[in-house]
């Protein structure tokens, strides 16, 4: 192969490469597809749905689901979403001011204990 069609070939492989190294959602498809294991680091679809974690919270709980409401804090709400659970959170930047404030009255104990938490709250 001749030096300019490498120069030519690393030009066109380089923006792929850095995609793959700062796209960590398609490096792991591709690191998936080509040797068929996950990577250590990252949850699995059937840790992060955890089936039987949310039976056992369920069960510790005690009550019908749509007699109370659950909050997460620093974790998502997908999985207790998923499992029937009612929640008072969700990933959303669109709600009032006012919810903020008020939720803010609510979460207070639990904010307060750690200062880089509140910061990024407040």
């Amino acid at each position: 192969m001749l030096p300019g069609k490498l120069v030519i070939l690393a030009v066109c492989l380089l923006p792929t490469l850095q995609l793959l190294k700062v796209n960590s959602g398609m490096y792991l498809n591709v690191n998936q597809i080509n040797n068929g294991s996950g990577i250590t680091g990252y949850i699995s679809w059937e840790s992060w749905f955890s089936e039987d974690l949310m039976q056992e919270i369920d069960d510790a709980i005690g009550r019908d689901k749509s007699t109370y409401r659950v909050a997460h804090l620093g974790i998502s709400p997908a999985p207790a979403l998923m499992h029937g659970f009612y929640t008072v959170d969700g990933y959303s930047n669109n709600y009032p001011l006012e919810y903020k404030h008020r939720f803010r009255e609510v979460i207070a104990p639990e904010i307060e204990k750690n200062e880089e938490v509140r910061v990024y709250f407040d």
